[in-house]
Parts: C-alpha cells; structure tokens; sequence
C-alpha cells in the first residue's frame, strides 16, 4: 500500500490535490483494465484503490460508505469528515453516473 507523506501540518488543500490525482489516475487504470476499485476511509484517511491520503491532523471520519467506481460509472455517495476541536465539516460528495465529485 502507498501513502501520501506523512501527517505534517496537512492541509485541507494538500488533501484535496492529493485526492485528484489518485482518483484520476485510478479512473484512468480502471478505465484500461475494466477492473472496478473503491473509495473509503478508515483510521483518518481517505484511501483511493488502496493508497492512503492521511487527513489533516485533527480531523476525523464521520460518515464512510464504500464508493465504489467502475470503469465508466460510479455509485453516489458522501464522505463526511469533522473535526471535534473546531466544530468543523467537510464533506466529499460523489454523483452517480459519470463519476464527478466535489469537496464542500
């Protein structure tokens, strides 16, 4: 398994930019092979086809459904963090079908 950098002081910006490139390079593998793969988190990260996008320090999993992505759809679903200091939310929302998805 691959993981992105270590836990120093992360962003929210590195996670998202790290987050793009996995998924589009694994909608690019998945596209070639017609192998389906999954996004999920567990233990405060994200994980794309199996590589670990560690989270802000601070923030947890709040909500986690397995997405799962086929070569040329994908299952809707939202991925929702929180961080328990601050109150705070952010939510990684996927639409079915085509296989976009935005941060808010």
């Amino acid at each position: 398994m691959f993981t992105f950098h270590g836990r120093y002081s992360r962003s929210w910006s590195t996670v998202e930019n790290e987050f793009d490139r996995c998924f589009t390079s694994a909608r690019f593998q998945s596209s070639l092979t017609g192998r389906q793969f999954n996004v999920y988190t567990k233990n405060e990260a994200i994980y794309v086809n199996r590589i670990k996008i560690p989270l802000p320090s601070e923030w947890k999993n709040d909500w986690s459904p397995r997405i799962e992505v086929h070569a040329h759809a994908i299952t809707g679903g939202t991925l929702s963090f929180f961080n328990p200091k601050t109150k705070d939310r952010k939510r990684l929302v996927f639409q079915v079908g085509g296989g976009t998805y935005t941060w808010r």
